[in-house]
């Protein structure tokens, strides 16, 4: 997600190979000794934001003001259904496509049974999620209104994982029943700078 990120502002990074970010000079910047993470000074400290989406957000606080990725801090209304649409992703949307590609996809990997019972129940769930997105991309072009933002390139990888016939979930993000959704689903992983991180990965 960062790399898609950078590549979106159009930002250099660095790729660290297996095993370097347990070494001690990577740990000195990041002592948690995980990735991604990014390193840069601010006011005289240094900040080491270590999350996907903090780093992301980051970034366009930095280096995006000139892009539609945020709403601007003056644009009231504006930030507080953006920030309603990420925890929309964040606790409904991304918690049931993570707990749906671990039980379908980890599991069998490390020898554990999958849940069916569980599996219908993520589905579900998120079937609900896309009948809610269907109401608001009705109305507007994007998750967060006319214009996108991180809210919706937050669904991309997940979501890509997600869709793939061994998941069995295909139905639910082709969304068939849920025309403005599909609209919204074929749009987002069409950008230059998606196709580029897939690439790049």
């Amino acid at each position: 997600m960062v790399i898609f990120i950078c590549k979106e502002l159009e930002l250099p990074y660095e790729v660290v190979t297996k095993g370097e970010h347990k070494m001690e000079a990577y740990v000195a910047k990041n002592p948690f000794g995980v990735i991604p993470a990014i390193d840069t000074m601010r006011i005289g400290r240094r900040l080491c934001p270590l999350e996907s989406q903090a780093i992301c957000k980051y970034l366009v606080s930095r280096y995006g003001r000139n892009t539609t990725l945020a709403p601007r801090s003056s644009n009231i209304l504006g930030t507080a259904e953006y920030e309603q649409a990420l925890s929309v992703e964040a606790y409904t949307t991304h918690m049931q496509l993570v707990k749906l590609g671990y039980e379908k996809k980890f599991n069998p990997m490390f020898g554990q049974r999958v849940d069916e019972k569980k599996c219908q129940t993520y589905i579900s769930q998120l079937e609900q999620a896309m009948t809610s997105y269907e109401r608001s991309l009705s109305k507007q072009k994007y998750l967060a209104g006319d214009y996108v933002t991180l809210v919706d390139l937050f669904h991309i990888p997940c979501g890509r994982e997600c869709s793939g016939n061994d998941l069995c979930v295909k139905p639910v993000l082709t969304l068939h029943t849920h025309p403005n959704a599909r609209r919204w689903w074929k749009d987002i992983p069409s950008r230059a700078a998606w196709k580029a991180t897939l690439k790049s990965v």
